[in-house]
């Protein structure tokens, strides 16, 4: 498809785009992405290729709008969702609601045909104005939080005889389902589904960060809590990264067992030089943590959805309530 007044060619990517996406991404941010992290994003998924287009004049890539598929488990339920994502526009060409809208709506159209039932996003302050013109609801804001490390306010863990010590050690993936399983046994609410497949995904060394899990057991030796951290490789990423680690996932039986992986997730970050520890999270249970934990409050993010199905799903994905997010169900550009 072509813009005909603006000679601008809407198309899928092929890999023979990396190049002009990278590009892209460089002016927008100022900072090159790794292309592996592309690729990663737009061909290498558990369900295909992601739904995306890029919009090209001549050879520069001037926007790009991608669809990141998942599998959303909706109360009992698990249908195709996905993620809109890598919403961007080169920035001589902003101001062209066209041609932002044009993306949006071929990828909308797209995830329809193509059995998507649930979308979602995390609009910046520019998109989250158009993205009603493709029918998408405002739901309310994921909340951030996080610590800066260096902060002599920081409050560490004191760890009684008998209390448990975190560990870093990849959980048996038995183990781990198990505690995914219970710790996700909320019904009536509407998540990624973390299958073992989504998260060898997910986290996989194409994305060019550094993970790390810990996990903490209860005096039974059972697994109680699980945690990943990921750090962007600074080879990979640059310096600007270097030392601010992300939680992206965690699981936990309880808020007191959360609450003390993460105290002791950000002692064992501090002690080898990281500058920050950071989580997004929807989830009452998890916040409820992180706030007893001493991660202050940050600026959060929207969210939007659409829904392509007719019927009513077993859970209500307009009730913003329902949603459980964590910072690894969340990825931008």
């Amino acid at each position: 498809m072509a813009d005909a007044q603006r000679d601008i060619e809407i198309r899928p990517p092929t890999v023979g785009d990396l190049h002009a996406i990278g590009e892209l991404y460089r002016t927008v941010k100022g900072r090159p992405r790794p292309e592996p992290v592309t690729r990663h994003r737009l061909f290498d998924t558990p369900w295909g290729d992601s739904i995306a287009h890029i919009a090209l004049d001549g050879d520069l890539c001037v926007g790009m709008v991608v669809y990141w598929p998942v599998a959303l488990r909706i109360a009992g339920e698990v249908v195709p969702g996905a993620q809109g994502m890598d919403a961007v526009t080169h920035p001589d060409y902003r101001g062209r609601p066209r041609l932002f809208l044009g993306l949006a709506k071929v990828g909308r159209d797209l995830t329809r045909e193509q059995g998507i039932e649930v979308l979602y996003t995390f609009p910046n302050e520019r998109s989250i104005k158009l993205t009603k013109h493709i029918g998408a609801t405002y739901l309310g804001e994921v909340g951030a939080w996080g610590v800066e490390l260096e902060a002599r306010r920081l409050r560490l863990p004191k760890l009684g005889r008998t209390a448990s010590e975190v560990v870093a050690a990849t959980p048996d993936p038995a183990e781990l389902d198990g505690l995914v399983a219970e710790a996700h046994s909320e019904r009536d609410v509407v998540r990624i589904d973390k299958s073992p497949a989504w998260l060898a995904w997910r986290y996989s060394e194409l994305s060019c960060e550094r993970y790390e899990w810990l996990t903490l057991r209860n005096a039974s030796g059972s697994l109680a809590a699980a945690a990943l951290l990921g750090e962007r490789d600074p080879e990979s990423w640059g310096s600007d990264f270097a030392g601010i680690v992300r939680i992206h996932e965690l699981f936990a039986r309880d808020v007191q067992v959360a609450e003390s992986l993460l105290r002791q997730a950000a002692g064992r970050v501090r002690h080898r030089g990281g500058r920050k520890l950071d989580i997004l999270v929807k989830d009452p249970v998890l916040e409820q943590a992180v706030e007893r934990a001493g991660f202050q409050r940050e600026k959060p993010h929207p969210m939007t959805t659409l829904s392509h199905r007719t019927g009513p799903f077993s859970a209500d994905t307009l009730d913003f309530a329902r949603w459980r997010l964590i910072s690894g169900d969340m990825d931008f550009f």
